[in-house]
């Protein structure tokens, strides 16, 4: 294997100001677009406001857990050209 370096990388940070539509969210992350390599963070869904949740995607795989503690509600994103 040859090691690659990607130019062009860049992170860009949302703040939620509250909790989001559930649906909405899924639906952003199944159409993000190819070059979004990584995203992470923590979100708080409408129907279960006092739950936080901690997401990651990575290689198109998502994966979400809610934690037990109260942290920032932020979302990371990762990619080329973004």
């Amino acid at each position: 294997h040859k090691l690659h370096h990607h130019h062009g990388i860049k992170s860009m940070k949302y703040t939620f100001t509250g909790p989001i539509d559930r649906q909405l969210f899924y639906q952003f992350i199944m159409q993000l677009p190819k070059n979004v390599m990584r995203l992470k963070g923590y979100v708080q869904f409408r129907d279960q406001p006092n739950e936080t949740i901690e997401f990651q995607l990575a290689y198109g795989l998502p994966d979400f857990g809610p934690i037990n503690q109260e942290l920032p509600l932020i979302m990371v994103i990762i990619g080329e050209h973004i």
